[in-house]
């Protein structure tokens, strides 16, 4: 157990502002997701290890994307298979997030009880598919 006097927390405007404090030696600690960006933890991860502990807890909640599948365009099956297999999710998590994080393909993530299971079939990324579920709906909302 730590022995600490005095706890000082800190609110900060930006996650740049958090970056200089940390390095400039004025904050000593942070936790919570998306206090640092992407690229700036994958940066205190490895060009600063030797200055810093970083720490990845696995996911306790997913960040996502909700159709209405009750209205129109997304209430037609093929269309909302087209778009799930059009998003390249990987491509997003490794120009957005640096790579930190994992794609989703369930509403809770396998760590949240009864959620670990292989859900069947996988709706990955696959633009051949996307192209070949080319749908009137697909169409009229491609071509918007």
């Amino acid at each position: 157990v730590p022995n600490i006097a005095i706890l000082n927390i800190k609110r900060f405007e930006t996650s740049a502002a958090v970056k200089a404090a940390l390095l400039d030696g004025t904050l000593d600690m942070v936790a919570g997701d998306g206090v640092l960006a992407p690229a700036d933890l994958k940066e205190f991860m490895t060009s600063h290890a030797d200055r810093f502990y970083t720490f990845l807890s696995p996911a306790m909640m997913h960040s996502i994307v909700v159709m209405n599948s009750g209205k129109a365009p997304t209430d037609d099956i093929q269309l909302r298979k087209a778009i799930i297999h059009g998003v390249d999710k990987a491509s997003i998590i490794n120009k957005e997030l640096d790579g930190l994080a994992h794609s989703a393909d369930r509403l809770f993530p396998a760590s949240a009880p009864y959620s670990n299971v292989e859900l069947t079939p996988r709706w990955d990324f696959d633009s051949e598919k996307a192209t070949m579920l080319n749908c009137p709906s697909f169409q009229a909302v491609s071509h918007a």
